[in-house]
């Protein structure tokens, strides 16, 4: 019996519809509890097994690339491995900045690329060869900076989505290029990509 009975009819009502199914179909009641708990269950043993596999595909990197990278990193916070056809790629930070190094198999140093935020930290030959491009009114989506034992240079990624008129169907012709320009200001390549998200 409930506190509001005979006090608020609503409540009459309510109590009665819910009391009333609950005894007409308590059968599916356990059914129904059963389920949830069976869902609940298969959810925890996902995520369990989950992370059982995402611990057990760590990267074993030879003795060689992780000196070579603790020597020319040596105040670098290390946060993981990857490989990627055969190299060795250090995922770390260094004065709060993220960065990625590329090892060969033998520790030899490949590259590193680290990002840069904002389009005034570039170089002002850079900024002045982005200006005078053809890719002057494109929107920046990405800079890294790449170094390399034989050059440094600077990686923009820009779209063309905010040039279409048609912007119902800007994003099927969008075009996005990354610039490969040194820091003397000359641009060396430009690749196509399919979306700024790969970059």
């Amino acid at each position: 019996m409930s506190i509001f009975q005979g006090v608020y009819p609503v409540f009459d009502v309510i109590v009665w519809t819910i009391t009333d199914q609950l005894k007409i179909s308590k059968s599916n009641f356990n059914k129904m509890k059963f389920l949830k708990s069976s869902i609940a269950l298969i959810i925890v043993m996902i995520f369990c097994v989950s992370n059982i596999f995402a611990q057990s595909t760590t990267t074993t990197v030879p003795n060689s690339v992780s000196a070579a990278f603790a020597a020319k990193y040596p105040k670098a916070e290390l946060k993981k491995w990857s490989e990627t056809s055969g190299s060795y790629i250090a995922e770390a930070k260094d004065d709060h900045q993220k960065f990625y190094a590329s090892f060969d198999q033998s520790g030899n140093w490949l590259s590193t690329a680290s990002k840069i935020s904002w389009s005034w930290k570039l170089p002002s030959d850079v900024r002045t060869s982005l200006r005078n491009s053809k890719y002057a009114a494109w929107k920046i989506d990405g800079i890294k900076k790449v170094d390399s034992p034989s050059d440094g240079f600077y990686q923009v990624c820009v779209d063309d989505h905010f040039l279409h008129r048609d912007g119902a169907h800007a994003l099927a012709f969008t075009n996005n290029k990354v610039l490969n320009i040194k820091a003397n200001g000359e641009i060396v390549a430009v690749t196509s990509i399919s979306s700024p998200l790969l970059f």
